[in-house]
């Protein structure tokens, strides 16, 4: 099976995000293979160990199964050409790792800086006008 190689649609992270990733093959594949691609997350918040809105868009929320045909370029992930994800709203650092047969793991992270927090005033209600 030929190697894969985790690639995102955009390498900059940052919170309140959605972003993509594909799996390229570095050649035509002349078996069929089949894998895992796991999402995990290290929180960069002390007191917080993880932000449930770092997820896969579809499918399970944190592993994607991966598929790979003969003569393929790329690997599916889910059935599909890539995977939308979301980034959350927490500092840190997300992990991908992809598992393709008996093959060494490979991983690959998106760091999501720490941003500040964003206030938006409240427009009073009507019945607190009364």
């Amino acid at each position: 099976m030929p190697s894969a190689t985790i690639a995102f649609a955009s390498n900059v992270g940052a919170s309140a995000q959605q972003n993509s990733i594909t799996l390229p093959l570095a050649s035509a594949s002349q078996v069929i293979g089949n894998g895992t691609l796991t999402l995990s997350f290290q929180s960069g918040v002390a007191g917080v160990t993880d932000d449930a809105a770092i997820q896969f868009l579809s499918g399970p929320l944190r592993k994607a199964t991966v598929a790979i045909a003969i003569g393929a370029t790329a690997a599916t992930i889910g059935g599909q050409p890539s995977m939308a994800f979301q980034t959350g709203t927490t500092a840190g650092v997300i992990t991908f790792t992809l598992t393709l047969g008996n093959s060494p793991a490979q991983q690959i992270t998106l760091t999501i800086p720490a941003a500040p927090v964003a206030w938006i005033p409240l427009r009073p209600s009507v019945s607190s006008l009364l």
